[in-house]
């Protein structure tokens, strides 16, 4: 529960946004007209820029010659992907095998929604909402910057771009690239980088991961619902939420379909706010990260106090450095700031409706948050 309701405070704390549904991490990462019979094969390359749990949350769209969206048309797999992984959805008509013949390998998915012509738009959709688009819906790509009539364009962007397309983002081969080449190993202008990791089912389903300070130490602890092939997790610290370096490390169970709780105590946290990431790593190597812990290892500096609070607060500071206080409600918005001049401040939050709120002491070199709950 404590972690929820500190998700989106996360969200101002956090120089990177932290997204719990996964969306953000997904992308377009190349487009591909072949021309093999039947102008095959063809083929939309899907990159992963973060680790999704749940491929389910995205689906794909194509506008084909101009004549706008048709929304979402394929659902993505219920199934896993790493960040720096990339996919192929493509399409071989009555070709069969002509993927195969061109790249060397098999696509993860055939499908209609690849039958691609080289100046057909594209959408990646997350939750229903446009998170990455190729070319431009309402246009005809014929002699625009983005055709690839028989050729191919790649991603450059190395992530999504939420609706605002630019070609700058993209390399392209030009059209008629692909003219009378049968290999793309052998090829004058040849796609760069096609290989592929498919989907697969995620190696654990993680039930719970929570932190508390016990005696200036902090005490992790997290569930697994189920493993498969689970050989190891890495616990990461960092002291600004985006620099993580690993600090230990938990052994697997392998394979499992109950519930399984692990520990693991952190006996040098920093002072100040602690950011905590735990990574799975399964047997063939592959990972997974999972959303971030946040834990304050409180300052003897500060004292705020009462945690349950009918008109004010008070906040002691047992130094003269100059301080700054932010009351925050449970969505990360501030609802006060004020600087902090003397040792002992009382601070009136009469007007603040009834709730949870968080209050961050803020000085040169500490941060102190507390929870507070306004009746």
């Amino acid at each position: 529960m404590v972690k929820k309701l500190l998700s989106a405070f996360y969200l101002f704390i956090l120089s990177s946004t932290i997204l719990s549904s996964q969306c953000g991490n997904l992308y377009i990462g190349g487009v591909f007209d072949g021309s093999l019979p039947g102008g095959t094969p063809k083929g939309i390359q899907i990159c992963a820029s973060g680790d999704i749990s749940d491929l389910s949350i995205y689906g794909i769209g194509v506008a084909n010659n101009g004549g706008g969206s048709d929304g979402q048309e394929y659902d993505l797999p219920a199934l896993a992907i790493s960040s720096g992984d990339c996919f192929w959805i493509a399409n071989e008509g009555s070709n069969t095998g002509a993927f195969q013949s061109f790249f060397g390998f098999e696509p993860c998915y055939l499908d209609n929604i690849a039958n691609i012509n080289g100046d057909d738009a594209i959408e990646l959709f997350c939750s229903g909402i446009l998170e990455d688009e190729f070319g431009d819906v309402a246009l005809d790509g014929t002699g625009e910057c983005w055709e690839y009539l028989d050729g191919w364009g790649k991603n450059s962007l190395g992530g999504p771009n939420f609706g605002s397309f630019n070609c700058a983002d993209w390399n392209f081969s030009g059209t008629n690239t692909n003219d009378n080449e049968t290999s793309n190993a052998l090829a004058d202008v040849p796609y760069p980088a096609p290989d592929q990791v498919c989907p697969a089912v995620a190696p654990i389903t993680l039930g719970s991961f929570d932190g508390i300070l016990l005696n200036s130490n902090v005490s992790l602890t997290w569930t697994t619902l189920s493993e498969t092939n689970n050989d190891y997790f890495e616990i990461l610290r960092s002291a600004d939420g985006s620099s993580f370096e690993v600090i230990g490390k938990v052994e697997g169970n392998g394979n499992s379909s109950k519930m399984i709780e692990y520990s693991f105590v952190d006996n040098r946290p920093s002072s100040g706010v602690n950011y905590y990431k735990l990574k799975q790593v399964d047997l063939d190597g592959r990972s997974e990260s999972f959303d971030v812990v946040m834990i304050q290892n409180k300052s003897n500096d500060v004292r705020i106090y009462p945690t349950q609070v009918v008109n004010s607060i008070n906040i002691e500071l047992t130094n003269d450095k100059l301080s700054t206080l932010s009351i925050l409600n449970s969505s990360g918005m501030i609802q006060t700031m004020i600087r902090l001049n003397s040792s002992f401040n009382s601070v009136d939050i009469s007007d603040l409706p009834s709730g949870i709120y968080f209050v961050k002491v803020e000085s040169e070199n500490s941060i102190t948050i507390e929870k507070i709950v306004k009746i």
